[in-house]
């Protein structure tokens, strides 16, 4: 009888471990969304500015390198979790 009651609990445990990892994965993309929405905001805002005038060529190519850097290294395999 113990060792039904421990095998239950042990069960119950490793549930409980596996519906708390699920909830980190769904955390992870929505941080992950959220940071990509961010980049493109600012690359629309980049590209705005320099279709505006208000930014030359120069600068703005700067500024999508530094973006696309940033996108670089949030996508990058060390970084990324696997399901």
């Amino acid at each position: 009888m113990a060792e039904a009651e421990e095998i239950v609990e042990e069960v119950r445990s490793e549930e409980t471990e596996s519906s708390e990892s699920k909830e980190e994965e769904v955390e992870v993309e929505i941080d992950v969304n959220a940071t990509l929405l961010e980049i493109m905001v600012e690359r629309t805002k980049i590209l705005d500015g320099l279709l505006e005038g208000r930014i030359e060529a120069s600068e703005a190519h700067k500024k999508l390198e530094e973006v696309g850097a940033t996108v670089a290294e949030m996508l990058s395999p060390r970084r990324r979790r696997r399901r």
